[in-house]
């Protein structure tokens, strides 16, 4: 008695129960690598966008208008979330400013900035946290901060806010 061979067997059919697949093993390895470039991507990418999100989060709770007020600086960097890259921005004698970032590699793709966080802290001992604030505020956002957090924003807002008017009038009647 011969047995009947089917010419076109699903993989779950009796006929092809325990035989071999016919997808060559160089193939399967080339699919385990792609599929593992794809994961470390996402993750990146993840990486990239919620760090910063839960980061401001964080931050934001424990600030008042992105001043902080008596935190030290450990107590405010075990806040930073799914660990950025540091830097420092810049050093003085009286405070550090270090840069966060998380890491993109399809930023490059998509022509977006690579988002920054900055956190400026005293040379006090312990070093406290003074101010934090991100790559796209702007230097007036930036200075309010750092008013609120040494004590002087009502000096600032009430000597900016008059001493600009004039100037914008006095250069519109010299057009006239």
């Amino acid at each position: 008695m011969m047995s009947e061979q089917v010419p076109f067997a699903s993989p779950s059919s009796p006929e092809t129960v325990g035989t071999k697949s016919n997808v060559s093993t160089t193939r399967k390895r080339i699919s385990a690598i792609l599929l593992l470039i794809s994961v470390t991507v996402l993750f990146l990418e993840l990486r990239s966008k919620l760090g910063p999100y839960w980061t401001g989060i964080a931050f934001a709770k424990m600030t008042e208008e992105g001043a902080f007020t008596g935190q030290t600086f450990e107590e405010v960097r075990s806040h930073l979330w799914l660990f950025p890259s540091v830097s420092i921005e810049h050093d003085t004698s009286d405070e550090t400013l270090y840069c966060y970032s998380w890491y993109s590699p399809l930023r490059h793709l998509r022509r977006s900035p690579q988002i920054e966080l900055f956190l400026a802290a005293s040379k006090e001992t312990p070093p406290h946290a003074i101010v934090y604030y991100n790559d796209r505020e702007t230097p007036e956002e930036h200075a309010r901060k750092l008013a609120i957090a040494y004590g002087i924003s009502d000096r600032l807002t009430g000597s900016g806010t008059s001493g600009s008017q004039p100037q914008e009038e006095s250069s519109v009647d010299s057009n006239q």
